[in-house]
């Protein structure tokens, strides 16, 4: 399927025939979130960002609602570079359309608050996430315990 072609190639790489793939697929109305969220990854594992936010946007353009896993690939890829705030704004943004983060999405926003040393904001999202039913887990606990560690580290050193 053009699914598993589209996958095949950014797991390479080849971003570029990804997206010329992607966009025969649109003219054929064959592209979906699966297709979008493909190319979103693709996007965040070679570092390009800024690609994979405009998907989310393109995606909207074209009447394709992104899911839970479109935002959190992005927020993860935010969270990591170190960019907390624009992070926040996507998972704000997410909650906005009314879609409900999972536990992974979740840790990817705990784990950006735990490195850029928001540890309470951190704790909240976990008090969030559990008040929504859903159970923190090993990855939940393990970015805290990190968090905790950095900030006591950081407090010892006076820094």
């Amino acid at each position: 399927t053009y699914g598993c072609f589209l996958d095949c190639l950014t797991k390479e790489g080849y971003m570029e025939k990804a997206v010329q793939l992607h966009n025969a697929m649109l003219k054929g109305f064959l592209a979906n979130t699966v297709t979008y969220n493909i190319l979103i990854r693709g996007f965040c594992k070679l570092g390009r960002i800024q690609e994979a936010a405009e998907i989310l946007i393109e995606m909207v353009d074209n009447s394709i609602s992104p899911d839970c896993i479109s935002y959190s690939t992005v927020i993860y890829e935010y969270c990591r570079r170190g960019d907390l705030q624009e992070a926040i704004k996507l998972w704000d943004s997410m909650l906005n359309k009314g879609l409900n983060p999972d536990t992974v999405a979740y840790n990817f926003l705990i784990y950006g608050c735990c490195v850029a040393g928001e540890l309470t904001k951190a704790f909240e999202l976990r008090d969030d996430m559990m008040r929504k039913g859903l159970k923190p887990n090993r990855a939940t606990y393990t970015a805290l315990i990190h968090g905790t560690c950095l900030i006591s580290s950081v407090l010892s050193t006076g820094g």
